[in-house]
């Protein structure tokens, strides 16, 4: 082996040993925590703070891989096909999940063409069933029942969905044992069915039936059945028999009950006093808090005023199903959660909150029901709630703005879920969640949800926009946001008092391309001023010659100025009705104003010329205004047409309406000016007098 030379011994024993590494400075301080410490700190935490914690590092990352993977939910096609597959090749993240919900072609987020092969993702399931080492429950909610190889596989749970397909008697499916949970929900892919009568009654296989009656006596949830009117209608008449002392949930769909007897009919409601509300006494369920299904079981419950959270499943689509619903929530006392599904765009009878056409209550024309008038009387019914979810599919809809004024109606409200038919002239979502905040600072946090057309029932629907948001307190200088606009208070800026921010996460499909867009982001509220602070406020109006959308001097407007001997005859305008009214009208320049006054003497001022451009002009009795309120405007001699042609030509609008056209020889021309003229004629008109201000409207 060949020596080192002189040269690299000497600048190996120069080298300098890097200092030895310390974990008290290379690691956080929350690293340094013991284990059981941090682990409490997340089990205290929400999952969005658990989340952020995780990505700090990777100790932290594999402390909290149990809490952030224990329930993993897949509502689209996208996330079925991308988590399985990331699943099935992380088995140290897979082995923590216990709550695994699968959603593959579901209605609310599937575009028709899109759907995936359910088998495919059912085997794929199937294939890592053996990394699901702590799996306790799993839900399938596809189109239809998945095969036979996912249960075989799993044997742990059963929730799954049943569509148009036969049930297997002897499907796997039915060989569970000591289940928790057990949910078999109809699938309703349209309403085409009404058309051929009633469905006929079939029969779950006996399998099920010894399975959950013999097998699975420490049930705790049951569901059988779907929404009304369900497609497939099954006898359900075996679960009277049924005895399970942990029982804390039960939901029984459009099922029937059959007996052959008379007796067995009696011996049968005597054994099923618990799902029949009907025969209870007075003494049974007095800690029932929460209650899902119509209106006319809510009657009949044995203690109804005790029930603080309440999901009413029938639709309400008719004006004689508002004030039953009225009566019984104004009997409520004590709640503090409500759902609802609307649906009123029948709108044809003309009764509560009927809208006409018309003015003083004539009725012209077609009707529609005013649905923002009986969301109103819902809220006004209830003025306890802190939740609210509802889903409102009437056409036409209601927009954003009219909901913020209907929530200004529960002051006690903290969040909602509002699920509404998308409106193509509607506001940005996020302006629209910023109004909302701002105009009801009450709310913590709310989701705004639009669909792509209306749905026949209340959880289902094409989503086209989703908004989730969380209002917080953020500390800061002074924070604005010109996209957001509260109210207009005579041009002055807003000072901002408090300063809250919205956790935003928005989701949806652009307009034209049809692309799917998500982001997260923070979006900072400003808030105005109270009334008090404001009537303190000196009164300062903005620019006269600033153009309101650029906030910016026009290059072809003419500054209409008043004197500032002027300024203090401006009357007041802190009526609650009075708005500074501002408008452009484009024919040959542009000039942009705004009245305050009323009967301003015309002074030296004012009646000198301005300087003409070579397009357009203003003479002097027309930049002011004359004792009786009205405007003037003088174009210049040289007036280009709407075909590019020019010609010698003078048009003059006055406040009064006239206007006249002195004759060119150029014919077209003098046709041009002529419009002109007629055009001046009728903008002068909005010139009047209403509360003692003068509201112009400046064409330019």
């Amino acid at each position: 082996m060949a020596a080192l030379s002189p040269v690299c011994s000497l600048k190996k024993l120069l080298k300098a040993a890097p200092p030895p590494s310390t974990s008290s400075t290379s690691r956080a301080p929350i690293e340094r925590l013991p284990t059981h410490l941090i682990l409490e700190i997340g089990r205290q935490s929400p999952l969005r703070g658990i989340l952020h914690l995780s990505r700090c590092s990777r100790r932290l990352r594999t402390l909290f891989a149990p809490v952030l993977y224990s329930t993993v939910e897949l509502k689209t096609n996208k996330q079925c096909k991308v988590t399985l597959v990331a699943l099935s090749k992380r088995p140290e993240l897979s082995r923590h999940i216990r709550h695994l919900i699968v959603r593959p072609n579901t209605l609310e987020w599937t575009d028709p063409g899109d759907e995936i092969d359910e088998d495919l993702v059912a085997t794929l399931i199937a294939s890592m069933a053996k990394q699901l080492r702590t799996l306790e429950a799993f839900e399938w909610d596809g189109m239809e029942m998945p095969n036979d190889t996912l249960w075989m596989a799993l044997k742990r749970s059963i929730a799954t969905t049943i569509g148009e397909e036969p049930i297997n008697p002897s499907s796997p499916l039915w060989d569970f044992d000591d289940l928790r949970r057990v949910s078999l929900t109809v699938k309703c892919h349209s309403l085409d069915w009404l058309a051929e009568g009633l469905p006929k009654i079939e029969k779950l296989p006996k399998k099920f039936w010894a399975m959950l009656l013999e097998r699975c006596p420490r049930l705790e949830e049951l569901t059988i059945g779907g929404p009304a009117p369900s497609p497939r209608v099954f006898d359900i008449r075996h679960i009277t028999a049924g005895r399970w002392l942990r029982l804390r949930s039960i939901t029984i769909g459009d099922m029937v009950l059959i007996s052959s007897t008379q007796t067995s009919v009696y011996n049968m409601l005597a054994e099923a006093r618990i799902f029949l509300p009907l025969i209870l006494p007075s003494i049974a369920l007095p800690n029932l808090s929460s209650f899902g299904g119509p209106l006319k079981f809510v009657k009949t419950l044995p203690n109804p005023r005790r029930l603080r959270h309440l999901t009413l499943t029938c639709l309400h689509h008719s004006t004689s199903a508002f004030p039953p619903t009225l009566a019984v929530l104004q009997e409520l006392k004590t709640l503090v959660s409500l759902s609802v599904w609307i649906d009123l765009s029948f709108g044809q009878s003309y009764g509560l909150g009927a809208r006409t056409s018309g003015e003083n209550g004539v009725k012209r024309g077609q009707q529609r029901f005013d649905d923002v008038l009986v969301m109103q009387s819902l809220l006004s019914s209830s003025p306890g709630l802190k939740e609210l979810d509802v889903a409102c599919f009437t056409r036409p809809t209601f927009g954003m703005r009219e909901f913020s004024r209907i929530l200004q109606v529960a002051p006690k409200l903290e969040s909602f879920i509002l699920t509404k038919v998308h409106k193509s002239n509607e506001e940005d979502l996020t302006r629209s969640a910023a109004r909302i905040a701002v105009e009801n600072p009450n709310l913590r946090k709310f989701t705004l949800r639009t669909t792509q057309d209306s749905w026949f029932s209340a959880a289902r629907g094409r989503v086209r926009q989703l908004g989730v948001y969380e209002l917080f307190e953020q500390q800061g200088s002074e924070s604005r946001d010109a996209g957001v606009t509260t109210s207009m208070t005579n041009g002055m800026d807003m000072d901002v008092a408090t300063i809250r921010s919205l956790l935003s996460f928005e989701w949806g499909q652009r307009s034209f391309t049809g692309k799917e867009y998500s982001r997260h982001f923070v979006h900072p509220l400003t808030q105005m001023l109270t009334q008090k602070e404001k009537e303190r406020e000196p009164q300062q109006g903005p620019p006269l010659s600033t153009s309101a959308k650029h906030n910016r001097h026009h290059p072809k407007s003419h500054s209409v100025q008043l004197p500032p001997s002027h300024v203090s005859t401006v009357p007041s305008l802190k009526g609650p009705n009075s708005r500074i009214r501002r408008a452009s009208y484009s024919v040959v320049g542009s000039i942009t104003a705004i009245w305050q006054s009323q009967n301003l003497p015309v002074t030296a001022q004012q009646t000198t010329s301005p300087v003409a451009s070579p397009r357009s002009s203003i003479s002097s009795g027309s930049a002011s205004l004359s004792a009786s309120g009205h405007g003037g405007v003088t174009w210049a001699d040289q007036v280009e047409s709407s075909l590019g042609r020019s010609g010698s030509g003078s048009t003059t609008g006055s406040g009064s309406g006239g206007g006249a056209c002195t004759r060119s020889e150029d014919s077209h021309a003098q046709r041009s000016a002529l419009k002109n003229s007629r055009r001046a004629s009728r903008m002068s008109e909005p010139f009047k007098q209403r509360d003692g201000i003068m509201d112009g409207y400046i064409f330019a």
